[in-house]
Protein backbone atom coordinates (compact mmCIF):
# COMPACT_ATOMS: atom_id res chain seq x y z
CA UNK A 1 0.00 0.00 0.00
CA UNK A 2 1.22 3.23 -0.86
CA UNK A 3 1.75 5.97 1.91
CA UNK A 4 1.51 9.74 1.25
CA UNK A 5 2.80 12.51 3.82
CA UNK A 6 0.13 14.81 5.53
CA UNK A 7 2.21 17.08 7.08
CA UNK A 8 2.19 19.80 4.52
CA UNK A 9 -0.14 20.84 1.73
CA UNK A 10 -0.12 19.28 -1.74
CA UNK A 11 0.93 22.08 -5.00
CA UNK A 12 -1.63 24.05 -5.38
CA UNK A 13 -3.57 23.66 -2.36
CA UNK A 14 -3.75 25.69 1.10
CA UNK A 15 -2.20 24.17 4.29
CA UNK A 16 -3.75 22.81 7.21
CA UNK A 17 -4.96 26.00 9.18
CA UNK A 18 -2.50 26.23 12.60
CA UNK A 19 -4.96 25.22 15.36
CA UNK A 20 -5.12 21.42 12.94
CA UNK A 21 -1.65 21.44 11.80
CA UNK A 22 -0.49 21.16 15.41
CA UNK A 23 -2.52 18.85 16.51
CA UNK A 24 -1.77 15.50 18.02
CA UNK A 25 -4.12 14.17 15.03
CA UNK A 26 -1.68 15.24 13.09
CA UNK A 27 1.46 14.45 15.27
CA UNK A 28 0.44 11.22 15.32
CA UNK A 29 -0.62 10.38 12.09
CA UNK A 30 1.80 11.66 9.85
CA UNK A 31 0.82 8.78 7.01
CA UNK A 32 -2.44 8.89 5.56
CA UNK A 33 -3.00 5.03 2.88
CA UNK A 34 -3.83 7.08 -0.60
CA UNK A 35 -6.31 4.68 -1.12
CA UNK A 36 -8.37 7.15 0.90
CA UNK A 37 -7.12 10.24 -0.68
CA UNK A 38 -9.16 8.97 -3.33
CA UNK A 39 -11.93 10.12 -1.31
CA UNK A 40 -10.80 13.24 -1.55
CA UNK A 41 -11.58 16.03 -4.51
CA UNK A 42 -11.41 19.80 -5.68
CA UNK A 43 -13.14 21.41 -8.19
CA UNK A 44 -14.01 25.25 -8.45
CA UNK A 45 -17.71 24.42 -8.84
CA UNK A 46 -17.94 22.93 -5.67
CA UNK A 47 -17.91 24.44 -2.44
CA UNK A 48 -15.51 27.51 -3.97
CA UNK A 49 -13.16 24.60 -5.03
CA UNK A 50 -12.33 23.62 -1.16
CA UNK A 51 -11.12 20.02 -0.78
CA UNK A 52 -14.51 17.91 -0.28
CA UNK A 53 -15.68 14.37 0.47
CA UNK A 54 -16.05 13.18 -3.21
CA UNK A 55 -19.32 13.01 -3.85
CA UNK A 56 -21.10 14.58 -0.18
CA UNK A 57 -19.90 18.39 -0.74
CA UNK A 58 -18.51 18.03 2.84
CA UNK A 59 -15.73 20.16 3.26
CA UNK A 60 -12.61 18.24 4.24
CA UNK A 61 -11.39 21.32 6.44
CA UNK A 62 -15.01 20.96 8.18
CA UNK A 63 -13.87 17.37 9.36
CA UNK A 64 -10.66 17.89 10.30
CA UNK A 65 -11.47 20.92 12.62
CA UNK A 66 -14.48 18.44 14.04
CA UNK A 67 -11.79 15.99 14.80
CA UNK A 68 -9.29 18.45 16.27
CA UNK A 69 -11.83 19.58 18.87
CA UNK A 70 -12.32 16.32 20.07
CA UNK A 71 -14.96 14.51 18.23
CA UNK A 72 -15.23 11.36 17.75
CA UNK A 73 -15.70 9.58 13.74
CA UNK A 74 -19.48 8.37 15.28
CA UNK A 75 -20.28 11.59 16.24
CA UNK A 76 -19.19 13.37 12.97
CA UNK A 77 -21.31 10.86 10.98
CA UNK A 78 -24.20 11.05 13.29
CA UNK A 79 -24.04 14.83 12.09
CA UNK A 80 -24.38 14.46 8.32
CA UNK A 81 -26.64 11.18 8.47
Amino acid sequence: MLLAPTNRAPPGQRPLPAAIAGSDLIAEATMVPMSRLDRITSDPQICHGQPVVRGLRIPVQNILEMMASGMSAEEILDDYR
